[in-house]
């Protein structure tokens, strides 16, 4: 019986060392490490969508400087080629610079029908509309007006320029064709 006991001295500590280690396992590190587990693949789903964000945040950074260059040019071309509704206030400017240029008008009139200038596969987005405009004024009075008639904030053309002798040596009689470009729809 000593010989028992001795082996059970031996034996009783070192199963429940055994005993203790199994309750450790099982109840502590291993739902630790199961937490862990999860805590890792819920971390490395958010690194991802975090740098998933990260790119769609530059990439909409990059679209919204994009955005503000298009909306940008499309203010400039609406400036510059108003919509028929703003033909008035085109007259009323053409007459400002002829009273300052000192140039007087003979007549003003439409021409033919508005021309759409289209382009194979492309949608038109202006109309051309033609005007003959006749003055009398002198060579200086002609050149500062047509000088005031470019720095206009609109698409402008003179497509003819035909002078003759006016009335007196110091005028002269002077048709233009005059292309006007109007906006048919907003931009944007």
């Amino acid at each position: 019986m000593k010989i028992e006991k001795e082996k059970l001295r031996f034996f009783l500590p070192s199963l429940i060392l055994f005993v203790l280690a199994i309750f450790i396992f099982f109840f502590l590190l291993r739902p630790t490490n199961k937490r862990l587990a999860e805590t890792k693949k819920i971390y490395l789903e958010k690194k991802a969508t975090l740098s998933e964000m990260k790119g769609k945040i530059s990439k909409y950074q990059e679209l919204k400087r994009e955005f503000a260059l298009l909306k940008e040019r499309a203010d400039f071309y609406e400036n510059y080629l108003p919509r028929e509704e703003m033909l008035p206030s085109f007259f009323n400017k053409l007459t400002e610079i002829a009273d300052k240029t000192g140039v007087k008008y003979s007549s003003l009139k439409p021409m033919e029908e508005k021309k759409t200038k289209e382009k194979e596969g492309a949608s038109v987005l202006y109309e051309e509309t033609e005007f003959e405009l006749r003055l009398i004024c002198g060579f200086h009075q002609l050149g500062y007006f047509l000088n005031e008639l470019e720095r206009m904030n609109r698409f402008v053309e003179v497509k003819t320029l035909r002078m003759n002798p006016g009335e007196d040596i110091f005028n002269e009689n002077v048709r233009l064709l005059i292309s006007l470009y109007l906006l048919k729809e907003p931009l944007l």
